[in-house]
């Protein structure tokens, strides 16, 4: 018996047989919702054929007999094969069916990549002197050993290879021409390699899952052909609407809000009704979104029948509240998936391939750094969840917070997503982008985009807050001053500033002052894991609720989704936007007749790393000199307008990289003077990928029921269940932290790294009570 892997439990052997053929399977499974069943049945086929090769197989039966033998010595001396098994099916697909460079070419070609980088992530298709490194790599197979290779394969798989060929033809001829038709086409193009290539190593990943669990596929495949009931989840929203809808409020303007908020959601519930799409939702801060957007997705689900829902958020901060509301409107049942981000770091060894996330639940909630990641980011993790966001409705949410750099990178791959993918988009935002310049590709809308009629009227009717604009530049002491002169005029305030340092040099301030002894002082940043900022904000609810004294400070997490209401708020200048966003936490129910929420110039040092701040903040300072409601649509409109033409951030949007070439470009099939048709450099575009600048590592900390679950995940060994390891790291997502690398170094001596899941764990040494990880000695105590 030729065997793929074995299981250290107990030594038992999987036939690479049964592996090839239930890699096949899964993977025509997953392609049949893009219609290339036959297309990821073949390259399920071919991906391990190189296993049938003897080194390999005296390698696995090597270490097998060694796992045996002894584990704990061969856990302690694990070797890993350099044994390159992913290029036998390619070379020989491509050497028995490559009929020269042409768009019939491209298909082999594009095949024979994924089985041959199945593991590794994507490379180069060219290199700097436009030659072929796959090619390259097909030059260093001896054409005896692929013989030998094919030939055992081709005894125990009994396939029609030719056969399969002609229908992959069938199914990818027609998208390769409906993608060279898109006005983006030479980007989209590498879109569906990655696409490709998902499906293969998710079924690859999930084949070897399944083996390792003891368990068979048959259950994956069957989840697959089934759409959700989203008549049943439907049925139960509505039920929860129609609840919500008669609690009444004794206050005539809270209750004129919720009439609005009402109508709102009945437009985007006939608004859905209409086919696949990209759409807009542009609803006044306060107006329901997240409620209003899933209702839409519900019904458009089961009218299109869509396999999913995916609601991408712009914060890590906030997926728990609004998976929370979602999951109280569906009686808490429901297959809903909280992804905040990924606790292990991609690695040459891909210890991670068995535990990290993929995307299977009918209900998802994630970040727009998880999507983009999706997309671009290196290695194979994150590509791994690409195929489930076909067929899919995404709603986006707060839209306009997507990075500049990333603009073209979002914009091809939505167009992708809708063209080829099927899927439906909804771009959700109370301050529209604008960005329709020439020379970028844009966002092809569907016709009658606009799923909530009369926008401006929802504006003017919601208006609860009015913007007051400090033009006065403020230091630290000079701001803290005007906090306090703005809280003996109100119980409860907010003060949200641009950068954490910031947010923690104020709060610490506001502390030693005694006006506000007996006041209650609260504090929110991303230092803080999810589980502490889930706390601080159920604290901060109640206490406003109950009317108590308080100021909050906190960065711009706490503007987006998290549904809370001041009295009034101070912002930092920022982008008009995030001060929309900000007045958008103030009277929020319509509570008091008019709140109020104060611009103010705050001097927070330098933007180094944040060079599209200051940009953001004079054109703020030009709109609000000039209008007395800088809430307004107009405004808005105006301040994207001059934002986004500014030549400084128009030219970062295709993500430039040093010296004239930008990731865009890279991913583009332009490169004509080549062997083959493909050109897309897919390594050099994802090494520098980063949707947040500077690069950023989890960390899990000792916070609460954190230090417990740290503790068992401590005591796991190789022998431990897969998916008691993949429930542990699940659980602590809530209690991690992303750490800029400058700020790894230097904890660096407080972090230790699992060494049977490859998590990162800090010490005790630099968590605060209060302020979350900070890099002082001198901690408070919980």
């Amino acid at each position: 018996m030729y065997q793929a892997r074995f299981r250290l439990q107990d030594g038992k052997q999987q036939p690479l047989r049964e592996h090839i053929l239930g890699v096949a399977s899964l993977s025509e499974s997953f392609g049949a919702k893009l219609n290339l069943s036959q297309t990821m049945r073949l390259a399920g086929l071919l991906h391990d054929m190189g296993k049938y090769d003897q080194q390999f197989q005296d390698f696995i039966e090597g270490e097998r007999q060694r796992a045996v033998q002894n584990p704990k010595q061969y856990l302690s001396q694990k070797r890993k094969s350099d044994f390159d098994h992913g290029v036998y099916g390619a070379k020989y697909f491509f050497q028995t069916f490559y009929p020269g460079k042409s768009r019939r070419g491209a298909i082999v070609e594009i095949i024979a990549m994924a089985c041959c980088y199945h593991h590794g992530g994507l490379k180069d298709c060219v290199d700097v002197c436009n030659q072929s490194p796959l090619l390259e790599r097909f030059e260093k197979l001896d054409q005896h050993r692929i013989e030998q290779a094919y030939q055992r394969f081709s005894q125990e798989i009994q396939e029609d290879l030719t056969k399969l060929f002609h229908q992959a033809l069938e199914e990818l001829v027609p998208i390769i021409e409906g993608v060279t038709k898109m006005k983006d086409g030479v980007f989209c193009y590498h879109l569906l390699i990655k696409t490709i290539y998902s499906i293969l190593i998710d079924a690859d990943r999930m084949d070897s899952m399944c083996f390792e669990e003891n368990r068979g596929i048959s259950p994956v495949i069957e989840r697959e052909q089934q759409f959700p009931a989203w008549e049943e989840y439907q049925g139960r929203f509505e039920v929860y609407l129609s609840q919500l809808s008669q609690k009444s409020s004794a206050e005539p303007k809270t209750e004129q809000v919720n009439r609005i908020r009402q109508a709102i959601s009945d437009e985007c519930f006939l608004a859905s009704n209409r086919g696949t799409g990209i759409y807009r939702l542009t609803v006044p801060t306060g107006g329901g979104k997240t409620l209003s957007s899933m209702r839409f997705a519900l019904n458009h689900n089961r009218l299109n029948q869509k396999q999913r829902i995916v609601y991408v958020i712009p914060y890590t901060s906030i997926i728990e509240q609004n998976a929370e509301q979602i999951r109280k409107a569906l009686g808490y049942q429901c297959d809903l998936l909280e992804h905040h981000s990924n606790l292990l770091e991609d690695n040459q060894q891909e210890d991670y391939k068995l535990l990290t996330e993929r995307w299977e639940s009918d209900i998802i909630f994630t970040t727009m750094v998880q999507f983009l990641n999706t997309f671009y980011h290196r290695g194979t993790q994150d590509m791994r969840r690409l195929h489930h966001l076909m067929n899919a409705t995404i709603i986006f949410d707060e839209i306009q917070t997507l990075p500049a750099k990333c603009m073209d990178l979002f914009t091809s791959a939505a167009n992708f997503l809708r063209q080829v993918g099927n899927s439906t988009l909804v771009l959700c935002t109370a301050t529209q982008p604008y960005t329709n310049l020439l020379g970028h590709p844009m966002i092809k809308e569907s016709e009658d985009a606009e799923i909530v009629k009369n926008v401006s009227r929802n504006f003017e009717q919601l208006k609860r807050v009015q913007v007051v604009y400090k033009p006065k530049k403020y230091d630290l002491e000079q701001f803290q001053q005007f906090l306090l002169e703005r809280k003996r005029e109100v119980k409860s305030l907010l003060a949200v500033v641009n950068k954490v340092d910031t947010a923690a040099a104020v709060w610490e301030m506001l502390c030693q002052s005694p006006e506000l002894e007996g006041i209650n002082l609260f504090y929110l940043s991303t230092r803080l894991c999810q589980a502490h900022r889930g706390k601080v904000l159920k604290e901060l609810k109640q206490a406003l609720k109950d009317g108590e004294d308080l100021i909050c400070v906190s960065t711009s997490l706490i503007e987006a989704g998290v549904d809370i209401s001041f009295e009034a708020a101070v912002r930092s200048l920022t982008r008009l936007d995030s001060v929309a966003q900000t007045a958008g936490r103030v009277n929020r129910n319509g509570e008091q007749e008019l709140g109020y929420c104060y611009a103010v110039k705050l001097q927070e040092g330098s933007y180094n790393n944040m060079p599209e701040y200051p940009i953001g903040i004079d054109h703020a300072d030009s709109v609000l000199r000039m209008t007395s409601d800088g809430l307004s649509p107009s405004s808005i409109k105006e301040f994207f307008q001059l934002y986004y033409q500014d030549e400084r951030i128009s030219k970062q949007f295709s993500y430039p990289l040093n010296g004239s070439v930008s990731i865009y470009e890279l991913l583009q099939n332009k490169i004509r003077k080549s062997p083959l048709f493909t050109t897309v450099k897919f390594q050099s575009a994802a090494q520098p990928f980063e949707v947040i600048g500077n690069d950023t590592i989890p960390v899990i900390v000792p916070y609460g029921e954190g230090l417990q679950l740290i503790e068992k995940l401590e005591q796991l060994n190789e022998f431990s269940p897969m998916e008691e390891k993949k429930r542990l790291l699940s659980q602590l997502r809530k209690y991690s932290v992303n750490l800029y690398r400058y700020q790894f170094q230097t904890l660096q001596n407080d972090i230790t790294q699992n060494q049977v899941t490859g998590a990162y764990l800090m010490g005790s040494l630099h968590y605060d009570a209060c302020l979350g990880v900070t890099l002082k000695d001198d901690l408070a105590l919980f």
